[in-house]
Parts: structure tokens; sequence; C-alpha cells
């Protein structure tokens, strides 16, 4: 008689299988446009929350009138 249940390891194939067949699908043009969407991504984020402005005061007094005059040249 059995105490404690068995354990079993959980098989990776399937998520192989998937990640193989995945892969097929993914070229250049398309890995291309992946980096791109997620660099745009993080850049709006960063440009449309309060992170913008907590990012430029981490710099200490004063940095965002070297932001500016930095931007503008």
């Amino acid at each position: 008689m059995r105490i404690f249940p068995r354990i079993r390891r959980p098989s990776l194939k399937p998520v192989a299988q998937r990640l193989r067949r995945l892969r097929r699908h993914l070229s250049a043009p398309r890995i291309a446009m992946i980096v791109e969407s997620v660099i745009f991504g993080g850049v709006l984020l960063l440009t449309l929350t309060g992170a913008r402005a907590a990012y430029i005061d981490s710099f200490g007094q004063r940095a965002d009138l070297t932001f500016i005059i930095l931007k503008v040249k």
C-alpha cells in the first residue's frame, strides 16, 4: 500500500514541439518587426507615463534643464 502519491516529472516534449513549429514561421523580417514593436512599446510607455520624469529626476537637480538643452541641439 502506498502512502504518498506517485510523483511524475512533467514532460517538455510538447513544449519543444510547439517551439519547433513556431520557429518554422519566424523569418528575419518577422523577428525584426517583433523587436521593433517591443522597442517602440517601451519608448511609448516611458514617454506617456510618469516614469520619464522619475528617470530624469534620478540624475539630480536641474537634470530636466540639461535634457531640454540636449534635445534642442
